[in-house]
């Protein structure tokens, strides 16, 4: 599963047109741009609300509340 952030990193390179000594340009109109944020943000909720649910539900130490973000969220 991506968090937020992978999924909008994602699709900003998806995007990316031009590099050139260490800048990208990424060719993005206003209303897409706006898409992207907006569909980062229902994923975090979701994640946070999933998240929420399970801690609701276990009794988690640090170690392994960590563990399952990493096994859940974390990319590769």
């Amino acid at each position: 599963m991506k968090t937020a952030i992978d999924y909008i990193i994602g699709e900003l390179l998806d995007n990316q047109t031009y590099q050139h000594d260490d800048y990208v340009t990424i060719d993005l109109s206003k209303d897409h741009l706006e898409y992207l944020i907006n569909r980062a943000k229902a994923i975090e909720k979701e994640q946070i609300i999933n998240f929420a649910y399970y801690f609701k539900h276990e009794d988690f130490t640090k170690k392994e509340l960590e563990q399952y973000y990493n096994e859940t969220f974390k990319s590769e």
